[in-house]
């Protein structure tokens, strides 16, 4: 919390782009990303995306629930699906937690 010359008082507030985050975990594993589905390599490329899917309470709290699905650009049909649930101290954190939860799996084997 601040205060200014004018008594006016504020927090700071955090922020995140989901689809920034989900891009950075596929980059990180060796995806990259394209501008448009080019049928000559559809059979290569996925389509992502992202919603927030639930929101219950816990503790003093509540957590949110996100669901990412990965979807063939050659048949149109999913691939997989993630779903998982975050808790952190804002929002924010809630959606972070949850983006991460719900890859960790398909990049967590032993190499």
């Amino acid at each position: 919390m601040y205060g200014n010359q004018y008594g006016v008082y504020g927090g700071a507030t955090k922020s995140i782009n989901p689809a920034s985050l989900i891009s950075g975990i596929l980059f990180k594993n060796g995806f990259i990303q394209v501008n448009e589905v080019n049928p000559n390599n559809a059979k290569e490329t996925m389509i992502v995306n992202f919603g927030e899917t639930g929101r219950r309470n816990v503790n003093l709290g509540y957590s949110i629930e996100v669901t990412i699905q990965f979807i063939s650009a050659y048949t149109q049909r999913p691939i997989c699906t993630c779903t998982a649930e975050g808790q952190g101290e804002t929002e924010a954190d809630d959606v972070r937690e949850a983006i991460q939860s719900a890859l960790k799996p398909l990049f967590n084997s032993k190499k």
